[in-house]
Order: C-alpha cells, then structure tokens, then sequence
C-alpha cells in the first residue's frame, strides 16, 4: 500500500522552564527558630539561622524567558491552527489532499510500500498503518481522520495505490524455498549430532 500524508510538526520546540523553586523567609527580624515538621513517613528539623533578601532575577535573564514562552505559545496557537483547517479542509474534500496542501501550504509526502503489520518510515506508527487500512481509508479511498503520532505531530493520509495480496510465482520464490530447507536439514543434522555426543 502506498500513502499520501500531510504532517503537522512545529519546527522548533522550547522547553520551558516551568516552575522555579525558591526558599524566602519573611521574618521582620534576625531570630532562632527552630520547628519540627512532620509526615507519616519522616520528621524534619528546621533551624532558621539567617536571613537574605531575595535575589532578583535581571531584566535581561526575565525578558529571555518572557521571548522563550512568547515564542512557544505563538508556535503552539499556529500548530493547533494548522491542525484544526487541516482536519477540517480533508474532512470536507474527502476525495483528495490537493485541497489541504492548498489551504495550508504543507508539502505532500509519499509513504513507501508497506503491509498491515509492517513498514519502514511513516508506515512504522501503528497508528498509521491501521488507519491506512481502516475501511473509510483503504475501501471508501476517503481521507483519514487527523491523526495525533505524538503532541506536537499529526497527519491526515489517504491511499494512493493498493496491492492485493498474491500468491508469488514457484520460479521466483524457488531460491528461498530451497535454502530454507537445506538450513532447516542442517539444524536437525547438527541437533542429532549434539544429542547422540
């Protein structure tokens, strides 16, 4: 079988970071405190010491992170977008992906020849081989519905050619058929040998 697709993936991917952990003491004065804490499982002794203000962040190191999550959020509203028109336009053009290259100005893929249980590159994804032989997809020639190969990666396919299954002719499998056999005669000659020894 042989696919069209169409992939949604963002060309660059930022990690965040999230949350930043801090220890900030509001104490109006310089004290000893010591407080035991408690769970089920430990008992932790705090002894305040010291007090130092809180270390400010620069307006350089803050404006980076603020331009990273502007950056990512702006990457994550155009790959949702994309995605959205590109469900939709394959959905209401069923017979064709022209349309969806069109509208979303994404590159056509082919995918190599693969099987039900295998393939080698987009036909790798389990998700894809059995969309591709889903019966909207490989009986109604239809588009497939979107589909999610990772969070920040989706496609819709459709079946350009498929290849029934066929019984290959004897001249051209009589090669293989014959190493086999002499492989296999060879593992039970050796086999016999290694239980007589």
């Amino acid at each position: 079988m042989f696919l069209d697709f169409i992939a949604v993936k963002p060309a660059v991917s930022i990690g965040i970071d999230v949350c930043k952990c801090r220890r900030i003491a509001h104490v109006t004065e310089l004290a000893l405190l010591l407080r035991a804490t408690a769970n089920a499982f430990t008992m932790h002794l705090i002894k305040l010491v010291d007090i130092e203000g809180e270390v400010a962040d620069s307006l350089a190191d803050k404006r980076a992170d603020f331009e990273k999550e502007l950056k990512q959020e702006t990457i994550s509203s155009m790959f949702y977008d994309t995605s959205e028109t590109m469900a939709t336009v394959a959905y209401e053009n069923p017979d064709s992906l022209d349309v969806v290259v069109d509208v979303t100005d994404l590159k056509l893929h082919r995918s190599e020849l693969f099987v039900r249980d295998s393939g080698v590159g987009i036909a790798e994804n389990e998700l894809v081989r059995k969309a591709a032989f889903s019966k909207t997809v490989l009986e109604e020639r239809g588009n497939s519905d979107i589909i999610e190969l990772a969070p920040d990666h989706v496609i819709v396919l459709r079946v350009i050619e498929h290849k029934q299954a066929t019984v290959r002719p004897l001249e051209e499998v009589r090669s293989e058929i014959e190493n086999g056999l002499r492989l296999r005669a060879g593992h039970q000659k050796a086999l016999a040998a290694a239980t007589e020894a």
